[in-house]
């Protein structure tokens, strides 16, 4: 990344930007990669600690609401509706952490009550900070709007290419291109050329 901007250092001061805009929308763009990483930073700690959240969740909870969940996720996938697939020993242990038996964990209410208190502040906080990486992300956006507007406004030139062994075709390609011209030119015999439709 160090050469690119060397290098683009190079050609604006070759090329010349007289009213510093290429200058500004290259600081805005780094700017804006700046802030984007140091949101992906939040957003992947936010996500590990999600992750050890709901593994300890998962764990503590009693073999039966792991079942229930199961078959949730089965009949909301569309592998089956509740009364077309019941529970056999083949497919009532798939995705459920065989670890825990039915006397590990009490099934009682209390017992999830307790579970569900537990691990509720934690969750909530994980919530609290996701709606803050959201509006984060929002003000990012509102904030480099007009950049994208105009990076987005720019378009690429088409370089003109010369017909070798022409020096004044090539002499001219050189300075037509280097100038940015967006007209589009073509060339119809030695010394005769169409600038758009003239």
């Amino acid at each position: 990344m160090d050469k690119e901007l060397q290098k683009n250092n190079a050609k604006m001061e070759k090329d010349g930007d007289p009213k510093g805009t290429l200058t500004q929308q290259r600081n805005g763009l780094i700017n804006y990669m700046d802030e984007i990483e140091e949101l992906m930073k939040f957003i992947i700690q936010l996500k590990d600690e999600k992750d050890i959240c709901f593994k300890e969740f998962n764990e503590d909870l009693p073999r039966m609401v792991k079942e229930a969940r199961l078959k949730r996720q089965q009949i909301s996938s569309g592998m089956g509706s509740p009364n077309s697939r019941k529970p056999t020993k083949s497919n009532i242990g798939k995705g459920i952490d065989m670890t825990a038996t039915e006397s590990d964990k009490p099934n009682d209410i209390y017992y999830m009550i307790t579970i569900n208190c537990r691990y509720r502040k934690r969750i909530h906080e994980l919530l609290k900070e996701l709606r803050n990486i959201n509006q984060r992300r929002r003000e990012l956006e509102d904030k480099y709007a007009a950049l994208k507007r105009d990076l987005s406004a720019i378009k690429a030139t088409k370089a003109y290419k010369p017909t070798k062994g022409d020096p004044i075709d090539e002499l001219f390609a050189f300075h037509l291109n280097k100038c940015g011209c967006t007209l589009t030119v073509k060339r119809l015999a030695p010394g005769k050329y169409l600038f758009g439709t003239r």
